[in-house]
């Protein structure tokens, strides 16, 4: 393929509206799905940065949490947050130190406003995407060679719990009228037969969370779309508020283990020799 051929598929890709929003209790929910997985991506990095780093970038990076953490790990000179919410991005900005910037701009939208990185990262970012697996080939064109390309997706989630299994069912039901999917995970397993891509790792690890911590995320989200479900005819208004009375008293519990999710973990490094 062309270059011109190839510019021509990247701008096919479009990205749609999030479906989770930008308002102060979105950005409560980012703080706490930053505290679930926050470890599991830190472990990530550290064991996929094995050289300096120049420039990095965080896509989709909300209000920096995630930014923060590659920043801190990977002690790069520049790191770069990207997100097409001016919301997100001011809560990001109030928090800078020397060293980030935060972007507006389109993840599938190329090149990246800072130029060829050494390492890119995305986390939860995909099932909001309309071809992820593409996508994700198209972020490793914007890495310099020997660049790393870390991702974080769900591959599946687990529980019994018959409140958060409600919502979840609601929530995957959501999420696939608009084209995407809730766990992109699975996805990412196509990566490992990209050409200019050489696979560092690839894993599955699972991730506990207090029912509490769950229930407290899922209530966020619930308030958001939840009338978008009732309009889709996904669940009735009953439906809807006698989930969010029981994720409300789920919010109190001290369980553990009645939830956990699926986290595939992925690293690539573009072929060629490092810049």
């Amino acid at each position: 393929m062309t270059k011109e051929g190839a510019g021509d598929q990247h701008r096919r890709i479009r990205s749609h509206a999030y479906t989770f929003g930008d308002s102060d209790p979105e950005a409560r929910r980012l703080e706490l799905v930053h505290e679930v997985f926050c470890p599991a991506s830190a472990a990530l990095l550290r064991r996929v940065v094995a050289r300096p780093v120049a420039l990095s970038y965080d896509l989709g990076c909300g209000t920096g949490n995630t930014t923060r953490l590659v920043a801190n790990i990977t002690k790069a000179t520049t790191t770069v947050g990207l997100d097409t919410s001016e919301s997100q991005l001011t809560r990001a900005r109030a928090r800078v130190t020397p060293g980030l910037r935060y972007v507006c701009h389109d993840i599938t939208q190329f090149p990246f406003p800072a130029g060829p990185a050494d390492l890119i990262f995305a986390r939860l970012l995909l099932a909001h995407l309309v071809q992820p697996a593409a996508i994700a080939r198209s972020w490793a064109t914007q890495l310099c060679a020997g660049g790393t390309l870390v991702v974080d997706e769900i591959e599946w989630i687990r529980t019994e719990q018959p409140i958060l299994a409600a919502h979840l069912e609601l929530v995957t039901a959501l999420v696939a009228a608009t084209g995407t999917r809730m766990c992109a995970g699975p996805l990412l397993w196509a990566l490992a037969n990209t050409p200019e891509l050489d696979r560092l790792l690839t894993e599955v690890v699972e991730v506990r969370v207090p029912t509490a911590l769950a229930a407290e995320m899922f209530a966020i989200s619930l308030a958001t779309w939840g009338d978008q479900a009732v309009v889709q005819h996904l669940c009735t208004e009953g439906h809807r508020r006698r989930l969010a009375r029981g994720l409300t008293r789920l919010s109190t519990s001290t369980e553990i283990g009645e939830i956990t999710w699926g986290l595939h973990q992925a690293a690539y490094r573009r072929r060629g020799l490092p810049r």
